[in-house]
């Protein structure tokens, strides 16, 4: 028999303050096993940029730009840096983790690979997986990325968030809101927003809708995961978990966690600060902002747009390292045995990445010397 999971349809005012709340507040009713395996379908009414848990504020966004402008930025407790403009679609999956293959990567490939084969089979057009989580979809001869996609666990339950760019981002918005270095284009054709992200409208060379683009996800969906999806409603529950989301993480505290600018306005005299950035093949973009004091680690700070199994994972390496001597060994045996001890994995990167990273501002600091 075939299986039934429940789907809401949810416009909401912008994409940022629906990652921030509303969809923390379904994967809690699904985790308390309020509500059955669940499948969002968020449109949006106000264009936002959504700030994961380990973007930083300071290199990856243009604050004064985006509030010049009326853009809605918002900090996330899950991962990725995203433009969500009117015509952008995302869909959510709060469902159990059995329905996933075990490794992350994987679970992009059989979704990313679903949605690809349904684009093909409904409309004329060329769509493809590209590891680690881009769908693709080709534009003119050129592959162009048409939506992010991000993972994330609660215990048992899964939490999955699939883009879709509909029509073409307004990149004199997109492209001065968000600032990525060059590093983040490292393994990639492409080396600008404009370049690399493309959308539906552009791939068919007609306008499309979001109900049509929803209709196709809908579909994909179904077809990857044999269910049929059921219309149906929010919760009073999941409505009171949604403001209490939104207390908890629309604060400025919230907001600048992850700013090296605020972790070290405060050092002592002496200290010294470096920055390093590493762009893993295929996989995630880190950043290591370092500061040492007295020959030791005073403070480390991971950020860039990873993809922990578990949100803590990088603190936990920060954790390790502070106080720990400023050298080379020493920092590779810690990372080594806190990544072994602890059995990190983080989409797309190993541990070599964290030391090529964290290696890197050490020289960045013996350089300046």
């Amino acid at each position: 028999m075939e299986r039934s999971w429940r789907l809401l349809d949810l416009p909401t005012d912008s994409y940022a303050e629906s990652t921030m709340a509303l969809s923390p507040a379904l994967a809690r009713a699904r985790k308390e096993g309020l509500v059955p395996d669940t499948v969002a379908a968020f449109t949006f009414r106000q264009p936002s940029v959504v700030m994961g848990y380990y973007i930083s504020p300071d290199f990856d966004i243009d604050l004064d730009f985006c509030r010049r402008n009326g853009i809605v930025v918002k900090r996330v407790p899950t991962q990725g840096l995203i433009f969500g403009h009117l015509d952008y679609l995302m869909m959510g999956l709060y469902i159990h983790r059995q329905f996933l293959p075990d490794e992350m990567p994987e679970i992009f490939r059989k979704v990313n690979e679903g949605i690809a084969r349904r684009m093909e089979k409904v409309w004329d057009i060329r769509a493809r997986h590209r590891p680690l989580n881009d769908l693709e979809i080709e534009v003119q001869g050129k592959w162009k990325k048409i939506g992010p996609h991000s993972l994330s666990f609660d215990g048992e339950i899964a939490v999955e968030r699939i883009g879709l760019t509909v029509s073409p981002i307004p990149m004199h918005l997109a492209e001065r809101a968000i600032v990525l270095p060059p590093e983040k284009f490292a393994d990639k054709e492409a080396k600008t927003i404009s370049e690399r992200v493309g959308s539906l409208e552009e791939g068919l060379g007609r306008k499309v809708s979001i109900a049509e683009a929803k209709d196709l996800m809908i579909g994909a969906l179904e077809e990857t995961f044999e269910v049929y999806l059921k219309l149906d409603k929010l919760t009073e529950t999941e409505m009171e978990y949604e403001r209490y989301f939104s207390r908890l993480y629309d604060s400025e505290s919230w907001f600048f966690e992850k700013s090296a600018q605020r972790r070290f306005s405060n050092l002592p005299l002496g200290a010294k600060v470096s920055h390093f950035v590493h762009k893993v093949a295929g996989g995630p973009m880190i950043r290591a902002s370092l500061c040492l004091h007295q020959g030791h680690i005073h403070d480390i700070l991971y950020t860039g747009n990873m993809q922990p199994a578990q949100r803590e994972m990088p603190e936990e390496m920060e954790k390790a390292l502070r106080q720990a001597p400023a050298l080379g060994s020493e920092i590779e045996s810690i990372l080594r045995k806190t990544w072994q001890e602890k059995k990190m994995v983080i989409a797309g990167a190993r541990v070599e990445d964290f030391i090529t990273a964290t290696l890197g501002a050490l020289r960045n600091l013996e350089y300046s010397e």
